[in-house]
């Protein structure tokens, strides 16, 4: 039987042994993060000069699209599918601008960028209506809605997003 101190000797070896390879570990993963956000830099690069002309937008916008899915969960990524979305909307692509415009809300409301998250739902809430998807049009409304009330959201930004909520009902409305 194995006295108290051959545990303890035992727990601190195994300790010492696994340190180098958690080590690598990590380093491996903050290389491969930086391996992705400088993927995603290009990208954008790519998509901002494919913006200048209004027949790249469509590529523009996939390239944005893929930016976002290459940074992954990162706080930046919201703003390539806000991009992506508004250029999916310019190219008559209205369901890919939904998702996006969706997807940017959630990533940015993840990343409690409360604003940038209301903004997006509201873009949503917008084109899901033109497109007459009532339902999903008045659910993304409501999120922005709640959204708005965050103490997060300072007082004129709140005023704004107010506004385009209250267009947005109106327009509802008449419709």
């Amino acid at each position: 039987m194995r006295t108290q101190t051959q545990w303890v000797l035992a727990a601190a070896t195994a300790l010492l042994l696994a340190a180098p390879a958690a080590q690598a570990q990590s380093a491996t993963t903050v290389s491969d993060e930086a391996e992705r956000e400088a993927q995603a830099h290009e990208m954008v690069v790519k998509a901002q000069e494919a913006s200048k002309d209004i027949r790249s937008f469509r590529e523009a916008a996939n390239l944005y699209r893929q930016a976002a899915q290459t940074l992954g969960d990162h706080p930046e990524a919201a703003q390539h599918l806000v991009q992506a979305g508004r250029l999916a909307y310019y190219t008559g692509r209205e369901g890919l601008s939904i998702n996006d415009c969706e997807a940017a809300g959630n990533q940015a409301l993840a990343w409690g960028d409360v604003l940038t998250a209301a903004q997006s739902f509201l873009d949503a809430a917008w084109v899901a209506a033109e497109e007459h998807r009532g339902s999903e049009a008045v659910t993304l409304a409501r999120r922005a809605e709640k959204l708005s009330s965050s103490p997060l959201i300072q007082r004129q930004e709140r005023v704004a997003l107010l506004s385009r909520i209250a267009d947005f009902q109106e327009q509802q409305e008449l419709d």
